[in-house]
């Protein structure tokens, strides 16, 4: 996927609270959109490749200000009848594994229409950008 706009970003968005509607309250859709937000701006800031410190604690603090939205959002997706397991492991040794995963699961996010399988992305993405937040506080 190329350079993602704010346009692509709402998009993404509206699609899955659309999809998700009658089954989030307008709060939890609040948090979905928050997750979404974060994985897109993660996205370009592992696109652009920054090795500045004052970036990625920026990044870092801005990711831990999302925890309360996964929590709302991944309690609630337990009770979804078609709720996948996470396929993340808290195993990813090096920065490179983890911008190679985050880049494959963005990627899978833009392109699945299941709204199940998308929600799942979006909870692995933060739980992969968590494991980034804990390497920059090491």
């Amino acid at each position: 996927m190329e350079d993602v706009s704010s346009e692509q970003l709402r998009e993404c968005q509206d699609s899955m609270a659309k999809s998700f509607e009658g089954w989030l309250t307008d709060s939890e859709l609040d948090h979905l959109r928050t997750l979404i937000r974060l994985a897109f701006e993660f996205s370009a800031y592992l696109k652009a490749g920054s090795q500045d410190q004052d970036a990625a604690q920026y990044r870092a603090e801005s990711i831990l200000a999302g925890v309360d939205s996964f929590y709302q959002i991944s309690f609630g997706y337990r009770f979804l009848g078609e709720a996948l397991r996470s396929e993340i492991t808290w195993d990813i040794s090096s920065f490179d594994e983890l911008r190679k995963r985050f880049t494959r699961y963005f990627d899978e996010l833009a392109s699945e229409r299941n709204p199940s399988k998308q929600c799942r992305r979006v909870l692995d993405l933060f739980k992969l950008q968590v494991i980034f937040a804990a390497i920059v506080y090491d």
